[in-house]
């Protein structure tokens, strides 16, 4: 898979060598929606490991994120501009295998400071539920046809 970068196997070579790797859970099947709650509660951190430098990924704008953060999950991601945007403050930024490996080991010493941002990016994630989301398009929607209709009426 193109938009996801291959630090998932370098990552996973990294724990096996600290001797965590039985301690990680790999999601490798398909999740159906509803069940998505159920095992984002069941993480201790998420990922967000696309491929930054791919054209489709770059320009993503990742659902998981709002999924984790509303589930006060501390997350990691590579930098992927929308995520950035959004919940810069609330995400832990890696760009490697190494860093990933780095911030799980920060994480398993001392969890609170992620723990923290969790919790505070709920506050982001309540920004983009689909009744908001609606309703910030219909407002679009309507400022749009409001000055396409003054502007008609200008050239009349």
């Amino acid at each position: 898979d193109q938009l996801r970068t291959k630090t998932a196997h370098k990552v996973r070579r990294l724990l096996g060598s600290m001797g965590i790797e039985e301690d990680v859970v790999w999601i490798k099947k398909f999740v159906p929606y509803h069940d998505v709650p159920f095992w984002i509660s069941a993480m201790d951190i998420c990922t967000i490991p696309f491929n930054h430098y791919h054209p489709t990924a770059y320009y993503s704008a990742p659902i998981r994120l709002l999924e984790y953060l509303a589930l006060e999950k501390p997350v990691l991601s590579t930098p992927v501009p929308e995520v950035l945007t959004i919940a810069k403050d609330y995400v832990n930024v890696v760009l490697t295998a190494e860093d990933y490996v780095r911030e799980i080991k920060s994480y398993i010493k001392d969890s609170t400071k992620y723990l923290d941002k969790g919790k505070q990016g709920k506050r982001v994630a309540m920004q983009f539920t689909w009744t908001k989301i609606t309703q910030s398009y219909r407002l679009f929607l309507k400022e749009i046809t409001e000055k396409s209709q003054s502007r008609g009426k200008l050239i009349e």
